[in-house]
């Protein structure tokens, strides 16, 4: 009878090895530090941090730049965020907020791997002020991009972007993942906590559901197996 149950055991194991359904992670912001912070229209009109190499990414490195108004974009490692604002601070000209977000690789980057069919975007905060953020995914194939509203955003719930809104790109072969937005209003804020590719959550269920059903079962027929021992020796 164990060795009857110890088969759906070596199933399961075997179910599990050939569905890797994992995420994997483009950034977690641990990497850095990387700041800028621009207070005055005197400023260069265009601030780009050096690359930072990134330690636990499919890509090399993320470069962060802003450009005019009176903004803030920032990395801080301590608290491994991205913290994005733009701030009104009195100035003339124009106080709209641009940033960039930009991933690099040396070789291509394929982000099927795993079995991911997602971009996963975890927020922490989102600001009262609503605006649009582009997701920009580079290949040898060509360039594609998502676009997604703050108030779309639900602090805590990751932001899925399913790989089929890139058709023109293969995602097997990327050279570079973007994110970035431009004319950003007065008031705008939000903190990006992670960067992710996800697999399909059907996926995960009907994985989750499966391997619960041979459980199930398996535990059934140890129930009954006993039962039937039992009743056998007091007979």
């Amino acid at each position: 009878m164990n060795a009857f149950g110890g088969c759906y055991s070596a199933l399961a194991l075997l179910v599990l090895a050939s569905c890797p359904v994992r995420s994997a992670t483009i950034d977690t912001f641990i990497d850095g530090p990387q700041e800028v912070v621009r207070t005055s229209n005197g400023e260069p009109r265009l601030t780009t941090t050096p690359p930072v190499v990134l330690s636990n990414s499919p890509f090399t490195r993320r470069i962060l730049e802003v450009s005019y108004g009176a903004q803030r974009l920032a990395v801080d490692t301590t608290l491994a965020e991205l913290s994005y604002s733009v701030d009104d601070l009195g100035l003339s000209g124009n106080a709209r907020g641009y940033f960039e977000v930009l991933y690099t690789s040396d070789t291509p980057v394929n982000l099927l791997a795993g079995g991911a069919t997602s971009f996963a975007l975890l927020f922490e905060s989102v600001g009262e002020v609503d605006w649009f953020i582009d997701l920009r995914v580079s290949g040898s194939s060509g360039t594609d991009e998502a676009t997604f509203r703050l108030h779309d955003i639900t602090p805590g719930t990751p932001l899925l972007i399913g790989f089929d809104q890139f058709p023109a790109v293969d995602l097997g072969e990327v050279t570079s993942l973007q994110l970035d937005s431009s004319r950003i209003p007065v008031g705008t804020s939000f903190v990006l906590k992670s960067i992710t590719t996800v697999p399909e959550p059907g996926l995960l269920s009907l994985f989750a559901t499966g391997f619960g059903a041979l459980l199930l079962r398996r535990r059934r027929y140890t129930d009954s197996a006993v039962t039937s021992s039992a009743m056998a020796a007091t007979g």
